[in-house]
């Protein structure tokens, strides 16, 4: 993977924060987010505290996409070992139809 990421300053960061709402709570100062290192990708994993993953710009503003997840959907996600950026856009539609059909059941 030669391309790395765009937002590698404040400048494209800040951006990004005006352009696309990313908190479900409406309170943007829950999620943090901060410019990639030369060299990092989507791929990269980040197995010590504090933990982290990696999103597309283009997966938040087309899905829009609200952080953080609910605790149902962290925990299927956990569940399944994988990171949000390995989900098709639909999968997390299902995810969120489950979600609400449990609670139809509680």
């Amino acid at each position: 993977m030669e391309i790395s990421s765009k937002f590698t300053n404040s400048e494209f960061v800040t951006g990004l924060r005006k352009a696309v709402k990313l908190s479900g709570s409406k309170d943007e100062n829950h999620i943090i987010i901060e410019p990639v290192n030369e060299g990092e990708f989507v791929t990269n994993v980040n197995s010590s505290e504090p933990h982290f993953f990696y999103m597309y710009a283009n997966v938040l503003q087309t899905l829009n996409l609200w952080l953080p997840f609910t605790a149902f959907e962290g925990q299927v996600l956990k569940v399944m070992n994988v990171a949000p950026s390995q989900l098709h856009p639909n999968s997390r539609a299902f995810i969120k139809a489950f979600e609400i059909m449990c609670h139809g059941f509680e």
